[in-house]
């Protein structure tokens, strides 16, 4: 539900509004995700306990999994603010 309520919220947003997305907030949506990956590790590097059972940053596949998912999340976003321009006036 957390991760699908925003999606919806957007999709009804975007359909009864004439707003388009900047694309250049991917800047500081990159430098969140970059602050959250490191809170993350912090917190399971000195609890010991993850989050998520697949960042246990143990080795170096969770730093892997981090980049991968912020990468995908930011080809994703600046697509849907292509797709607004080209929709919107």
């Amino acid at each position: 539900m957390v991760h699908i309520l925003p999606a919806v919220s957007f999709a009804i947003n975007h359909l009864s509004t004439d707003i388009v997305i900047y694309d250049g907030h991917a800047k500081g949506l990159c430098s969140v995700g970059i602050i959250y990956s490191a809170v993350n590790a912090i917190h399971t590097i000195t609890t010991g306990v993850p989050l998520y059972s697949f960042l246990t940053w143990t080795d170096y596949r969770s730093p892997l999994i981090c980049a991968g998912m912020l990468t995908g999340f930011l080809l994703v976003f600046k697509s849907i603010a292509r797709l607004t321009r080209l929709m919107k006036p």
